[in-house]
């Protein structure tokens, strides 16, 4: 139907957005899926359509910090569990050549939008916005599936304490598998290789005149961020994990790679 091809659209985007970072596991990506999919509406159907792609998809099982589950099940039963990826290169090539994917669609489908193609614009401004509301809220599909997870809080982990070091805590990678899923790391991590690539012109998201409500949006979202206890609730995600030297470097990378520099100054 047109609304799997959509969300199979989304998948192939994703994955190409991605690619340069770090892995999903399957909710991961049901996480990112913009809340207006109507397919794919529970996580179990999602990775159903996530399956029927194996042919060129891969799926790798994680381990780490679930001891007591070497094997909890198949993709579709336990989608937290494996990892997502191409397993070519060249599939997500031939994803970006929008010219043969648009010259593919036919009948009534010959417009670009009905192809597999997408605008990497948007796809950045899907997931820094993604990013963000799961670092606010918790998971994107919180209104669809009823969930109670959260997004960064203080203490995210439970700890008794907080004057030992992280190799102290015996059962610490139980606790940040338990408490910080894949896709609230992902958006600690990668928020600002998003963000600086959902601008049209390279300028700083919402000072252009007259920019559109995504851009708006997305302003005000990182002023929440910048200027709110999130950063410090973001800071410790990172100690947690052992990213923060990573994570404030690839900021300072993106940040010289590009020609907005000034993202910070827009908020201060």
């Amino acid at each position: 139907t047109g609304e799997v091809k959509e969300i199979v659209r989304m998948i192939v985007g994703l994955l190409l957005v991605t690619a340069t970072s770090t892995p999903l596991p399957i909710s991961g990506l049901y996480a990112f899926l913009p809340p207006a999919m109507k397919e794919g509406s529970t996580l179990e159907e999602f990775a159903r359509i996530v399956m029927s792609l194996n042919p060129v998809l891969k799926f790798t099982l994680i381990t780490k910090g679930y001891p007591s589950d070497p094997r909890p099940g198949d993709p579709v039963s336990a989608p937290h569990r494996y990892l997502v990826q191409a397993y070519h290169a060249t599939f997500l090539e031939f994803s970006q050549k929008k010219d043969l994917l648009v010259e593919q669609a036919t009948g009534p489908e010959t417009d670009k939008s009905k192809g597999f193609w997408t605008d990497p614009v948007s796809l950045h401004r899907n997931m820094t916005i993604g990013c963000f509301e799961i670092i606010f809220e918790g998971t994107r599909p919180l209104k669809r599936d009823g969930g109670i997870r959260s997004g960064l809080r203080f203490n995210i982990c439970g700890l008794e304490t907080s004057h030992k070091m992280n190799r102290e805590v015996a059962d610490l990678e139980e606790r940040l598998a338990s408490n910080i899923p894949a896709e609230l790391l992902y958006s600690a991590l990668y928020w600002m290789h998003h963000l600086l690539r959902s601008s049209i012109d390279g300028g700083i998201l919402g000072s252009e005149v007259g920019c559109d409500w995504d851009s708006a949006k997305l302003s005000y979202m990182l002023s929440e961020f910048l200027e709110t206890e999130y950063s410090l609730f973001w800071l410790e995600v990172l100690s947690l994990t052992g990213d923060v030297c990573y994570g404030v470097d690839s900021i300072l990378q993106e940040l010289d790679e590009q020609s907005n520099l000034p993202v910070f100054a827009f908020c201060a």
